[in-house]
């Protein structure tokens, strides 16, 4: 009977010296020693079944509090879901989170008495949402989006009129570098919209009609056409000019050229080219939306076209010139001599805007083909295409000599001159930013959901800048 039972026992043995992990780890994971399941990676739980979510800099940091039940809330004890929930020692290195904050928070100080001044580890949804663990997906809380909720969510999603960016992709000038660069997330509005989420019509902007009564309110800006002293051009310069209208959309002219002597890299100009030239451009302003009322002057060897000795354009009609709205400032004249003055070789061409206040620089891009006679130099001009960006120094006629570009923005609107016969009131030249001016020009009101102004008594026009009658506010 006793043997009998001893061979019982010893049947049993086995199975209870191989009992099985619960539920086999569930096929995602390797039962260890002590029927305890080692899960593979991204899974955790007493038998492997929850998945774990994505992880990313925490927007908030918070303590996990008391895991293992000691009644104290310490860095050195920590919980790691890799380690089947246990809570273990952080001489371990296991990479989870504290019972305070995450197991590095405080290590980098010096001693006990430096300020800690760690934030933002690694946690799972990025500490903005709940991570299901059926999936692996992260639910992100109102306001945060993207794999493990790394990013802020734009309100509204622009409402359809803008593009969500991150500080990196929008705003970054490579200076900013703190750790929310690539998770906060703005509007970047279409152009004619503005506000948090884009929902808001942008209403044109202008001077104001009282506070800058004795300032002129257009400005000038000048392309120079240098000539190539490497005669790198060959024959042509094809070009188009880029405005921007006072809602930032951009407007391109037709493709236009000027013609290069390829012997000498020199623009060909005469009085009859040089009043081709002007003509083409002022007729390829007046369909682009970015100028108000275009006006072009074009400067070569002194020769300036259209001025009261060149007052007849080619088609011998009279060109009106004999105000300072058409008049091109002697100081303008001066101040590019060394470019397109009398015995230079460049050509200048002078555009006067009347939309308010000065604008943003015009884009140049233009191309050509080098001269096949000399080759291409190591210079600016070698290359077959370019384009300006912003303002450039005006410089002198030989581009290559001061590694200037062949082809300049230059901004002339601090040379211009008010002259006697200009008016009995003198005035200046507004030297204000467009973008600065204020909406409706300040003696309107706002719709900012049709973006139209609705304009104070006495003042009319699109922007409010025209005044109707006299009207003075103490």
């Amino acid at each position: 009977m006793k043997s009998m039972l001893a061979v019982c026992l010893l049947g049993l043995l086995p199975s209870a010296m191989g009992s099985a992990c619960p539920n086999n780890c569930n096929n995602h994971g390797s039962c260890g020693t002590s029927s305890q399941c080692e899960c593979y990676r991204n899974w955790f739980g007493a038998d492997c079944s929850q998945r774990v979510c994505t992880y990313g800099l925490n927007f908030i940091d918070n303590p996990i509090g008391d895991l293992d039940g000691d009644s104290k809330v310490s860095a050195t004890r920590a919980f790691d879901p890799r380690e089947n929930s246990l809570v273990v020692s952080t001489q371990n290195v296991i990479g989870g989170a504290s019972e305070l904050y995450n197991w590095k928070y405080g290590y980098a100080r010096h001693n006990t008495t430096t300020v800690w001044n760690e934030a933002h580890f690694y946690g799972e949804c990025s500490n903005k949402g709940v991570c299901n663990r059926a999936t692996g997906l992260c639910q992100c809380f109102p306001g945060y989006e993207g794999e493990g909720c790394i990013r802020q969510a734009c309100p509204n999603s622009c409402s359809g009129h803008g593009s969500c960016r991150t500080i990196e992709d929008a705003w970054n000038t490579g200076t900013y570098s703190a750790w929310d660069k690539k998770k906060t997330q703005l509007c970047r509005c279409d152009p004619g919209y503005e506000g948090p989420d884009c929902s808001l019509r942008t209403c044109p902007r202008g001077a104001d009609p009282v506070k800058f009564a004795h300032q002129v309110t257009n400005s000038v800006q000048g392309v120079l056409f240098r000539a190539s002293t490497k005669k790198n051009v060959n024959k042509k310069i094809y070009y188009t000019l880029t405005t921007s209208d006072e809602f930032g959309d951009s407007w391109t002219t037709r493709l236009m050229s000027i013609d290069y002597t390829s012997d000498t890299g020199v623009p060909t100009v005469g009085v009859t080219a040089l009043k081709k030239y002007v003509e083409n451009v002022n007729q390829s302003l007046s369909w682009n939306d970015g100028i108000e009322d275009g006006f072009v002057w074009g400067v070569h060897a002194g020769v300036v076209y259209p001025s009261a000795a060149q007052d007849k354009d080619s088609n011998s009609k009279v060109v009106f010139v004999d105000s300072q709205r058409f008049r091109l400032d002697a100081g303008i004249s001066t101040a590019t001599a060394a470019v397109c003055g009398t015995g230079k070789k460049g050509l200048c061409l002078f555009i006067q805007n009347q939309n308010h206040g000065k604008q943003s620089a015009y884009r140049v891009d233009f191309w050509y083909n080098g001269h096949s006679g000399t080759g291409l130099t190591a210079v600016k001009e070698a290359v077959t295409s370019g384009q300006t960006v912003g303002f450039g120094a005006i410089g002198t006629e030989a581009s290559a000599a001061t590694d200037l570009d062949l082809v300049t923005v230059v901004d002339v609107q601090s040379k211009r001159q008010w002259l006697k016969k200009d008016g009995d009131v003198t005035k200046t030249f507004i030297n204000l930013a467009q973008t600065a001016l204020d909406s409706c020009s300040n003696r309107g009101l706002c719709d900012y959901t049709t973006g139209l102004c609705g304009c104070f008594a006495g003042y009319t026009g699109i922007a409010c800048t025209e005044q109707n009658s006299i009207a003075y506010t103490y």
